[in-house]
């Protein structure tokens, strides 16, 4: 997705999803699968897809991820739900400071821990 092609990156995780639940079945599928599409979906302006696929995405991490939350807040501010989204905003930053993110703590000074690009 870093090419910006996101009609193609779209086609290839519903590709690779459905590949991978026929063969496996849907528990198989990485969470970052289900995650990574519905980003496509968001960079493509596709808002109405998002939701089924960030509720896989939180089902199979087990609803620890801050990423997906982030997202999810990002998909109620673009419905116009302000109110929710900061909810899923606070939720993600609980799961970022609990460990549950793509984007870890990154440098400790003075015993203290400070992270930088947390959401």
């Amino acid at each position: 997705m870093r090419a910006k092609d996101y009609e193609n990156s779209i086609r290839y995780y519903q590709k690779h999803i459905a590949y991978v639940t026929q063969e496996w079945g849907e528990d198989w599928v990485e969470p970052d699968a289900f995650l990574n599409l519905s980003i496509a979906y968001y960079e493509n302006n596709q808002f109405d897809k998002m939701p089924a696929e960030l509720d896989r995405a939180l089902q199979y991490y087990q609803n620890k991820s801050a990423d997906t939350k982030y997202y999810y807040a990002l998909y109620e501010q673009e419905q116009g739900n302000t109110k929710k989204a900061l909810e899923w905003v606070k939720a993600g930053i609980e799961d970022f400071y609990l460990g549950n993110s793509k984007k870890k703590r990154i440098c400790r000074r003075n015993q203290t821990t400070v992270c930088r690009n947390a959401l």
